[in-house]
């Protein structure tokens, strides 16, 4: 039994409109896939022995992670591995760690303070090393936890069109560079200055 044409003629409308639904749905799918809006979970990674790329890290909002402080603002952030990290025009950068850095006998504790950050403040031009560890018998934590920084992303600090300093942020991993050059990377296994 042959259907009438206009029964016909309405079966082939809805099919090609459930053909242009599924198309864009793919494709929209795709899309988004394809440009992500926030970092991908990343695994956990082999020990870096150089300073990786940042152009593999997604850049976030930095004003996301100002703090107003005495010395002007300062971009605070912490990781899901328990490192704090402060970036401030003037002190330049210094993080605090939970695992032993070089130098030290443990992580930071309730009473000591694992930490990397610059020699001098403010930083002197031309200091070949201007950051280092150190260890001291006070508290790094005070008060409540900076904005967790993602896997997967880097912050900028900028000022007057420069970008002074970035910070990277990964499994087990921040690696920070200023715009002279000279930065740090931490990780449990190995961490070093530059």
């Amino acid at each position: 039994m042959q259907q009438p044409r206009s029964t016909q003629q309405r079966n082939v409308n809805a099919k090609q409109r459930l053909m242009v639904s599924l198309v864009a749905t793919a494709c929209l799918g795709a899309a988004c896939a394809n440009h992500p809006t926030s970092p991908a979970p990343t695994p956990p990674r082999a020990e870096l022995t150089s300073f990786p790329n940042l152009d593999d890290y997604v850049l976030v909002n930095s004003h996301d992670y100002d703090v107003r402080e005495h010395t002007g603002t300062t971009e605070e952030f912490s990781t899901a591995d328990g490192i704090r990290c402060s970036i401030n025009g003037y002190t330049a950068m210094s993080c605090s760690t939970p695992f032993a850095l070089p130098g030290t006998t443990s992580g930071s504790t309730d009473t000591s303070c694992t930490s990397v950050g610059p020699n001098n403040v403010p930083l002197k031009d031309g200091d070949p090393h201007p950051y280092r560890f150190r260890q001291s018998n006070t508290s790094c934590t005070s008060g409540q936890s900076e904005k967790r920084l993602p896997n997967g992303s880097k912050l900028n600090y900028d000022a007057q069109g420069i970008t002074y300093f970035t910070c990277a942020a990964d499994v087990n991993l921040v690696a920070c560079i200023d715009n002279q050059k000279h930065g740090f990377v931490l990780q449990p296994s190995r961490s070093w200055t530059f």
